[in-house]
C-alpha cells in the first residue's frame, strides 16, 4: 500500500466523508504529479512551493489553491 493509500484509509478510520475522502485523492494525486509522493523527505519546502506556483500559474482561483495547501498541510494523527 503506497503513502497516498494509507493516508486515505486511515482518513477513513477516522470518520471522513465520501467527499472528503474524494477531495483529499483528487488534491494528493495531483501533488504526487509532481513529487514522489511515496518518499515525505523529497517533500521539501522549495518544492512544494514550486507545485503552488504552478497551480497558481494555471490561473486556478485563490481559494482552490488555498484548499490544496490546505489539503497538504493535513498530517495523519
Amino acid at each position: 500500500m503506497n503513502l497516498l493509500q494509507t493516508f486515505l484509509t486511515a482518513k477513513a478510520a477516522d470518520g471522513c466523508r465520501a467527499r472528503t475522502l474524494a477531495d483529499y485523492r483528487r488534491v494528493l494525486s495531483r501533488f504526487a504529479e509532481h513529487i514522489d509522493i511515496d518518499n515525505p523527505a523529497a517533500w521539501t519546502r522549495a518544492k512544494v512551493r514550486a507545485y503552488v506556483a504552478d497551480l497558481r500559474a494555471l490561473h486556478w482561483s485563490p481559494a482552490t489553491v488555498a484548499l490544496h495547501v490546505r489539503y497538504l498541510q493535513r498530517r495523519n494523527p
